[in-house]
């Protein structure tokens, strides 16, 4: 049996939503003939965590799994206790108009297995994972279905618009694949990274 051993994951953040954006559109009112200018700044605040984030943080509890035994079957029941979480949360400054957060992450690295969770609600990852897969499900069916409904969450989550004051919290839950290593003898030697981009924008802007 191998062992569940954790290393650490490099969180690399590009946080253009730090930034204040500042924006401005032009009202034409035509009963007066007047135009009417409308100016203010996006801002808002994110945390992993619960800690204020920075472009470079360390998580240390990222863990290697088995896939057959630990993702499919769970034969220890440790797949829940072993997740390295990262429970993000961004809120809206309250003098902020309508706006949409922007959210992508990018795994470059085949030894990582994430999944994006918009509902608060799933703590049995293992349980829910199972929903995805069917039993002539090959481990690379089983992982497109995962990188497609990550797809679909982060589309959901860059449609939301978010109202002055509110927050809007999602977290990605990550492992590590022991069987991906090239050398699995060297797995104490291996950095993980997970690239995160956060942008905002007006509930009717657009960056594209």
């Amino acid at each position: 049996m191998k062992k569940h051993v954790t290393i650490s994951l490099l969180i690399i953040c590009f946080m253009l939503i730090l930034s204040t954006v500042t924006y401005g559109w032009f009202t034409y009112v035509q009963r007066k003939s007047i135009a009417i200018f409308t100016s203010n700044e996006l801002d808002a605040i994110v945390s992993l965590n619960d800690e204020g984030i920075s472009e470079m943080m360390t998580l240390s509890n990222l863990a290697f799994i088995d896939f057959q035994n630990d993702l499919i079957d769970d034969k220890n029941n440790a797949f829940n206790a072993i997740a390295q979480e990262m429970n993000i949360k961004l809120t809206l400054d309250e003098n902020s108009p309508l706006s949409r957060f922007l959210f992508d992450v990018v795994v470059d690295q085949s030894e990582i297995i994430y999944v994006i969770i918009l509902d608060d609600e799933v703590i049995d990852y293992h349980l829910f994972i199972s929903d995805f897969i069917e039993i002539e499900d090959t481990k690379t069916d089983i992982l497109e279905k995962i990188d497609l409904f990550n797809t679909q969450q982060i589309i959901t989550i860059n449609n939301q618009i978010v109202f002055p004051g509110e927050s809007l919290e999602f977290k990605v839950v990550l492992w590590a694949d022991y069987d991906q290593l090239i050398d699995p003898n060297l797995y104490t030697d291996f950095e993980a990274e997970v690239f995160i981009d956060f942008r905002i924008v007006s509930a009717y802007g657009d960056l594209s």
